[in-house]
């Protein structure tokens, strides 16, 4: 008994279920992968590339993983223009 009738499916259902995971699947981990590529995530791009959980785990770290890397770089960038505005207004004092 083969994978397919254990589940009630006949081929032309397996193979439309097949093809709907396949187009499910790969645009959610391309645009994880990217994502976890472009914010120096190795971890999390190693996980998305090699435990399929379809596609939960790329749409968790789209909407969530990566906003958080954003999130960080902003607050990066603002403290570091405080601190050079702060040493500007030092540098204009003396």
């Amino acid at each position: 008994m083969n994978l397919l009738t254990s589940l009630g499916l006949t081929q032309t259902q397996g193979t439309l279920f097949l093809l709907f995971s396949i187009l499910w699947i790969l645009p959610w981990k391309a645009i994880g992968l990217w994502k976890a590529s472009q914010n120096g995530h190795k971890w999390w791009f190693v996980f998305i590339f090699i435990i399929n959980t379809f596609a939960l785990l790329e749409i968790y770290y789209i909407f969530f993983g990566a906003e958080r890397q954003i999130e960080k770089d902003l607050l990066k960038e603002e403290v570091e223009e405080s601190d050079q505005n702060r040493h500007s207004q030092e540098d204009d004092s003396q």
